[in-house]
């Protein structure tokens, strides 16, 4: 069969859902959800988690994105993209040992480093400038 054996949650009926085509989007648990439709993946996942920020409007001055090295100086970079008239900056991805369901924006170190990078490239930025920030979980495909 091509499609899915579900389950409603509410009446709790069971019943069987035919497609030609189905496509595994669930993210960090891709590779999981590959395994219980009969058998291991082809490829092998890993979760990682993304922070971006959003800096106030005439905060971070480009018309072009900027790939800069983090502060950290571990190696990993962020990218500056420049939208409407604020700078979102999006962190290169954290590996994650579990992946959980509430990824959260830490102040340190991923916040930190992102803003003393930006703060490095844009005189006088600072957190007061980061009018929204946000985390997620994202898979990346695993090396090994």
């Amino acid at each position: 069969m091509t499609g899915a054996a579900v389950t409603d949650e509410m009446t709790g009926q069971a019943f069987e859902v035919r497609a030609r085509t189905v496509v595994n989007a669930t993210g960090i648990w891709a590779e999981r959800v590959a395994e219980l439709a009969g058998g291991p993946a082809a490829w092998h996942l890993r979760p990682s988690k993304g922070v971006h920020l959003v800096f106030a409007p005439g905060t971070v001055r480009t018309t072009a994105a900027v790939v800069a090295p983090s502060a950290a100086r571990d190696g990993r970079y962020i990218f500056i993209v420049p939208w409407e008239d604020t700078g979102s900056t999006p962190a290169r991805p954290t590996p994650r040992t579990r992946a959980t369901w509430t990824p959260r924006r830490s102040a340190t170190p991923t916040g930190t480093t992102i803003l003393a990078a930006v703060a490095g490239l844009f005189t006088g930025v600072s957190d007061r400038d980061v009018v929204a920030s946000w985390a997620g979980l994202r898979p990346l495909l695993s090396q090994g």
